[in-house]
């Protein structure tokens, strides 16, 4: 899992056996947006909001389990 910040908002991605959607690259692995909080729109996983896809981010937080 990986937590990305944007200027208004903040999201997190989660690692699947296949990338689902516009997924994020990562230390090498592909991450899918799995969006936790309710949108105007109604997004997929592997989706962002329209206006998300024209900030950029900072990935804050990254776990990955042992």
């Amino acid at each position: 899992m990986i937590t990305l910040l944007y200027p208004t908002h903040i999201t997190m991605a989660v690692q699947f056996e296949q990338p689902i959607g516009d997924a994020i690259l990562y230390n090498g692995k592909y991450y899918s947006v799995c969006e936790p909080t309710p949108q105007a729109q109604s997004l997929a996983i592997g989706q962002l909001s329209d206006e998300l896809k024209k900030q950029s981010y900072q990935i804050v937080y990254h776990y990955e389990p042992r």
